[in-house]
């Protein structure tokens, strides 16, 4: 069962428990450069307390089970909005560890390149659009840099030695 709060009403002894438990039981990740933070247990309780505390997230239940046959709750944040606000909600209240990984994570996350659909400008510094761009197999090219290959691709063939 798959589940979504949109609740963020939050005490600041809600907090420091969800803290508590994320600082025990959490784990903060990436994937593709985006941080992901999650908790997992045997026990459903703490799991979906947690999703509560937080508003944000899914909780689900792994297919695997453990050894002893106990199924695995999941809370999840991978939505990166969410990721980052609650990280940095809780990063006061973490240990050194769990605060280095977030700085990590959200280092990583701040440096890695916007995806080529949200990027407004070449790496050269030309701008993606109006009579600068054109499309060519569904990716937006800048029509300057492709001038500028050209006139180079030109001149080395002209260089070359005729064979």
């Amino acid at each position: 069962m798959i589940s979504e709060s949109r609740s963020y009403s939050r005490s600041p002894r809600d907090l420091a428990w969800l803290a508590g438990l994320f600082e025990g039981e959490g784990c903060i990740w990436e994937k593709r450069g985006r941080p992901i933070l999650e908790i997992a247990m045997t026990d459903e309780d703490p799991v979906r307390h947690a999703h509560a505390v937080a508003g944000v997230g899914f909780v689900n239940q792994k297919r695997q089970v453990t050894k002893g046959g106990k199924h695995i709750w999941v809370w999840s944040v991978g939505r990166i909005e969410h990721a980052v606000g609650l990280a940095m909600t809780l990063y006061p209240m973490l240990g050194e560890r769990r605060q280095k990984r977030i700085r990590e994570c959200l280092d990583s996350w701040r440096l890695a390149p916007l995806p080529r659909r949200l990027r407004t400008h070449c790496v050269h510094g030309h701008p993606l659009s109006g009579e600068n761009l054109f499309v060519h197999e569904g990716r937006r090219r800048c029509k300057v840099c492709r001038r500028d290959r050209s006139l180079r691709y030109e001149e080395r063939k002209r260089a070359a030695p005729a064979l």
